[in-house]
């Protein structure tokens, strides 16, 4: 729960204060299994974005997402190194501050 309280605080900090962006979640009402900790519109694009603590962790939840709404790329927050693998983008919590940048350059 710290890391995602620190990706909330990050999200909040980093966004213009006019905006008054609400930090949103998803959850699978069907099942109620699945859930993904963020969901964020970064221009025209709806993001699911998943944090772990660690540099482990299963994404079960936003393979549901990823499949049930089809988004152009979905992000992991964590301890691992950027990389891109399919349509998941793992961002280690230090590049917080450039996540709409990453995003722009991987849908490019």
């Amino acid at each position: 729960m710290l890391a995602e309280q620190l990706v909330a605080q990050e999200f909040l900090a980093y966004s213009p204060s006019y905006q008054n962006q609400p930090l949103l979640f998803w959850e699978n009402t069907d099942t109620g299994s699945a859930e993904i900790d963020f969901v964020r519109s970064f221009g025209a694009a709806i993001v699911p974005i998943e944090v772990k603590a660690g540099e482990t962790g299963t994404l079960k939840s936003m393979a549901s997402f990823i499949n049930m709404k089809n988004p152009p790329l979905g992000i992991r927050i964590s301890q691992r190194p950027l990389v891109l693998k399919g349509r998941i983008l793992s961002v280690p919590f230090y590049l917080i501050p450039v996540l709409e940048s990453l995003i722009r350059e991987t849908r490019k």
